[in-house]
């Protein structure tokens, strides 16, 4: 199968700083959902059950990535968020780790909430997003949403991958502009793959980029 992303983009967007002002100086009050207010009240309770510190897999998908953080971080409750009860189910059928916690919604609602929770959170983890490719699909990206000021203060670290360099320029320049440290770099061939689509990038010899951003 071939995973050239098609786009008609080919460098940062022009309007990503309006963007990014935009969104700076105003504030997203978007009405959080009844059904993920109470899916995270269920999880944050468990949370001050046992206290540790948290590890965000947002759109974690089948959640191969959210297995490997927790047998790395096994002092860590690992969150794997996702929107797809279809793929959610999948990693519950796994046996799983004690210390993964599943949310399934919308990870826009979940991050402003665990920004009012305070929790402790060591690392993010955003992997392999849809980068919505098209010039005209800016506003798709997370770094070009509302939520992204929020976002990129949630974690002491948070860890963004893609196979398309434009994505992560965007991100590290939002971030920058945000006041964030940064550190991108090419991932090499020696890196474990965190998830099943780097897996496949990695078999067709393609390549793919991290973005470490800290506060």
């Amino acid at each position: 199968m071939d995973y050239t992303i098609l786009t008609n983009q080919f460098g940062p967007h022009p309007k990503l700083l309006q963007q990014t002002l935009r969104h700076a100086n105003s504030a997203f009050n978007r009405p959080i959902t009844p059904r993920n207010l109470f899916a995270w009240d269920l999880i944050h309770a468990r949370i001050q059950k046992k206290p540790m510190p948290v590890i965000l897999d947002s759109g974690c998908g089948k959640g191969l990535s959210s297995r490997i953080l927790a047998r790395k971080y096994p002092e860590h409750w690992i969150i794997a968020m996702d929107q797809s009860a279809a793929r959610l189910h999948f990693l519950r059928r796994q046996n799983l780790e004690h210390n993964i916690l599943i949310l399934q919604g919308n990870c826009i609602d979940f991050w402003r909430l665990i920004a009012l929770s305070k929790l402790p959170v060591a690392k993010h983890y955003i992997l392999y997003p849809n980068p919505w490719p098209k010039r005209q699909h800016l506003t798709r990206r997370w770094h070009a949403h509302p939520v992204a000021r929020d976002m990129f203060l949630l974690a002491s670290e948070t860890i963004i991958r893609s196979n398309w360099r434009v994505y992560v320029e965007e991100a590290k320049s939002v971030a920058q502009w945000l006041g964030h440290t940064t550190q991108l770099r090419t991932c090499q061939k020696h890196d474990a793959p965190l998830t099943h689509f780097e897996k496949k990038y990695q078999d067709q010899s393609m390549t793919c980029y991290t973005l470490s951003i800290s506060p």
